[in-house]
């Protein structure tokens, strides 16, 4: 009987969550932009890590909070972390400038000048980086070059053999700087049809937005130089049927990371955006168990 509790009461939300809308000012290349985002405040504050939430290419912010697969409900709402979740520049609110600009580099350049800030306000706090994608590359460079991220979890980024079949033909990114995918390239890029709700796929597509061409260059894996620098807590997550890759090990990816304490997960019947998947739970459970265990 006090299992049974014990267990509805984890179910339970037990924070009052308190959005706050936020704006930082950044340069790059000597112009001014902003980047927008939200930071969720649990009521009472348990003093945990805050988790920033970085998104891929053809997302935003929203990601981290569709109805049913609310990383918002689970991380805030139920057990009282913090989160800050930004749209990258070039997508959602914040500044688009020209998308041939808006490489992994630059990417970091100003994503630091964020948590820069973010730490003057958040002095006593710990800081996890949790990055999806290209997201989880921005964190790896992070990680590599800086002092300001207390841990690292990246989803669905990993060395191996890139499928190079996937997503628009380099005809479609040769035209703009701003690359729109179809939504059958998406689907067929992101999602393990098994695995996924069609809804949720459906609503995916009509919420994403143009990748910016200067997203391209993550495919020469730019972090590559800096992971063996990296000696914070790290967690490599993956969904079992990521399409994008061929081949996913994670065990051979863990050894990349030098001086880092890794630990792997494998998301059953998930693809690329393991998140939006039936299974997504699981990747959040795994993600509690390991901040709880490292942090």
């Amino acid at each position: 009987m006090l299992l049974f509790l014990q267990l509805y009461a984890d179910k339970c939300e037990a924070f009052e969550v308190n959005p706050l809308e936020k704006t930082y000012d950044v340069r790059i290349l000597f112009s001014k932009n902003t980047i927008k985002g939200c930071y969720y405040r649990p009521e009472p504050d348990a003093g945990k890590p805050l988790l920033v939430l970085i998104h891929g290419a053809t997302y935003g912010r929203w990601v981290w909070d569709v109805p049913g697969y609310s990383w918002i409900d689970f991380f805030v709402a139920r057990h009282g972390y913090p989160v800050l979740a930004v749209d990258r520049l070039g997508y959602g609110t914040s500044s688009h400038p020209n998308g041939n600009i808006l490489t992994p580099r630059c990417q970091v350049q100003s994503l630091k000048q964020v948590l820069v800030k973010v730490k003057r306000e958040n002095a006593q706090r710990r800081i996890i980086w949790i990055g999806h994608s290209v997201g989880g590359l921005l964190g790896n460079m992070i990680a590599g070059e800086s002092r300001l991220l207390d841990g690292l979890i990246t989803i669905g980024w990993v060395h191996g053999e890139k499928e190079t079949k996937i997503g628009p033909p380099f005809s479609e990114i040769l035209k703009n700087n701003y690359v729109t995918w179809t939504d059958a390239e998406r689907e067929a890029a992101f999602y393990y049809v098994h695995g996924a709700d069609q809804q949720i796929v459906a609503h995916d597509n009509s919420r994403s937005y143009p990748m910016s061409r200067g997203s391209t260059f993550s495919f020469f894996s730019p972090d590559r130089f800096v992971l063996s620098r990296i000696d914070i807590p790290v967690l490599l997550a993956a969904g079992e049927q990521d399409a994008l890759w061929i081949g996913i090990d994670l065990e051979a990816e863990s050894n990349l990371f030098k001086k880092a304490r890794v630990a792997t997960y494998v998301q059953k019947n998930a693809g690329h955006t393991c998140m939006l998947h039936r299974s997504y739970e699981s990747l959040l459970d795994a993600i509690h168990r390991w901040l709880e265990k490292n942090l």
